[in-house]
């Protein structure tokens, strides 16, 4: 992945903390991140550090940091990508910190069409059509898979779905009630597109929701002008996504105080 595709995907995730009322800082080097509420789950801050992370990057990497070690909990989230990470661990470890590598969390990516046949009914909702949907059960679903609060996904859904900077669509699969759910995120004008948010009910899982879902929209993402189709994948949605030839480009790490 190149610098472009950092910057893009640095603009994306700026516009979409903007709606979330988000402290955000980025460059090319890394992007610091800082949302949610403190007191539960939802709250996240952390790193994402890029190729171009250097000697340039420590004065401001160190005032944040600096911020960080303020926080009770003492970890963190850092996603670093392959080509920045032995300048990720020395930096750190020089500071007193330590990269540990949880569990999946890798993000990955493909570049071509998904040639499969797709066994459900897929719904897209935009801005326009949303009004009659069951946005209920979207946010119930969304909310339990991603452990948040209602009044959180339905922000997150909300703010995606009325961004005026993006092209974003969420794909829904319904039974009496939402089961599956995946958003298409494209900036406009740009080639990098994102997928967010692949939720499976758990009683339904194992009949091909999730993979129905991403080939729908990844090559949806194709024939709107996408080049790359990005995801962060879970320990168990990483098995799905490589079996759609899904590459890993990145992965999340957990940095604490040693």
């Amino acid at each position: 992945m190149d610098l472009k595709v950092h910057q893009q995907l640095i603009d994306t995730i700026a516009s979409r903390m903007k709606c979330l009322d988000a402290e955000f800082e980025a460059s090319l080097a890394f992007v610091f991140y800082d949302m949610g509420n403190p007191e539960n789950d939802t709250h996240l801050r952390g790193f994402t550090i890029n190729p171009g992370f250097s000697e340039k990057s420590l004065p401001d990497f160190d005032r944040i940091l600096q911020r960080l070690e303020d926080d009770p909990r003492k970890a963190w989230a850092a996603r670093v990508h392959p080509e920045a990470l032995q300048a990720a661990e020395r930096f750190l470890g020089e500071r007193g910190f330590k990269l540990t590598e949880p569990e999946g969390y890798p993000v990955m990516h493909r570049t071509e069409p998904i040639l499969r046949d797709l066994k459900h009914q897929i719904k897209l909702l935009t801005r326009a059509n949303l009004g009659s949907f069951d946005f209920q059960s979207a946010t119930a679903l969304l909310a339990k898979v991603f452990k948040l609060t209602i009044e959180t996904a339905e922000k997150i859904l909300w703010a995606a779905l009325n961004s005026p900077d993006e092209v974003n669509q969420l794909a829904v699969i319904k039974a009496d009630e939402v089961i599956s759910l995946g958003l298409l995120t494209q900036q406009k004008d740009q080639e990098s597109a994102g997928l967010y948010y692949i939720s499976t009910a758990v009683e339904r899982r194992g009949e091909g929701l999730a993979k129905d879902l991403v080939s729908y929209l990844s090559n949806l993402a194709f024939e709107q002008g996408a080049k790359e189709v990005i995801l962060q994948a879970s320990s168990l949605g990483e098995i799905v996504y490589r079996q759609l030839a899904y590459e890993e480009v990145g992965r999340y790490y957990h940095f604490d105080n040693k």
